[in-house]
């Protein structure tokens, strides 16, 4: 059966390089280059990238740009990556990239060598929260606008986790300062948040509102002001 469903896929795959169906929109979401280190994100959004690269080996290494993306006017399967904003081709960013294979929750592309790309749901908390510091050193909240997911920091040395937006139901577990958190909804006294922890899992329930950040955006545009 496992077998069966592999050479369906890879059916279906031919059948739609044939059809030159490929649209940038294929490849929207966070993507990990499996191979790579320091670790390598690709969050493609329409015709633009943001790459994320981290590492915590190097010196706390971080680094981020924005590329553009594109099919060549020959091919559906190969395309590139430039820096955002240019159009020679000495800009390219590392030339052509042929897909050989996209699933999806995998992606393989050919570039001088073969990388391996899993699709994730997320990224992972130690990135978000430096790309967290970058939004506001760089002034553009690229959260928002790639992730599309909006964020708060913690602001008070501990806060405690609460089960319902309303009343006495606080839990024993707490987050602490400078922890980020993904807002689900804010309301006047509390916020419904997600959160990873260092382990991987994902923990949701509502932290008093007077102990986190205003909104990213909000810092932002103070920042310009």
């Amino acid at each position: 059966m496992d077998r069966l469903i592999v050479v369906l896929i890879m059916l279906s795959f031919n059948t739609l390089l044939a059809q030159n169906k490929l649209h940038v929109d294929d490849f929207k979401g966070i993507w990990k280059v499996s191979q790579d280190s320091p670790e390598h994100y690709d969050v493609f959004k329409g015709r633009e990238v943001l790459q994320v690269l981290y590492s915590d080996k190097y010196k706390d290494y971080f680094k981020v740009r924005i590329l553009h993306f594109g099919f060549t006017k020959k091919s559906d399967t190969i395309y590139t990556l430039r820096e955002s904003g240019t159009r020679k081709d000495n800009f390219i960013i590392g030339g052509k990239y042929e897909i050989q294979e996209l699933g999806d929750d995998y992606m393989e592309i050919y570039s001088q060598n073969l990388f391996w790309f899993d699709k994730i749901k997320r990224l992972p908390q130690k990135v978000l929260e430096k790309l967290y510091t970058r939004c506001l050193k760089d002034k553009r909240n690229y959260i928002r606008e790639f992730l599309e997911i909006g964020v708060r920091k913690i602001t008070t040395d501990k806060t405690y986790i609460y089960k319902e937006r309303g009343g006495n139901n606080r839990t024993n577990m707490y987050l602490v300062k400078g922890d980020i958190i993904e807002v689900i909804s804010a309301y006047p006294k509390r916020v419904n948040f997600k959160y990873e922890t260092a382990k991987g899992k994902i923990i949701t329930g509502w932290v008093k509102k007077e102990d986190v950040s205003e909104s990213l955006n909000k810092l932002i545009e103070a920042s310009k002001k």
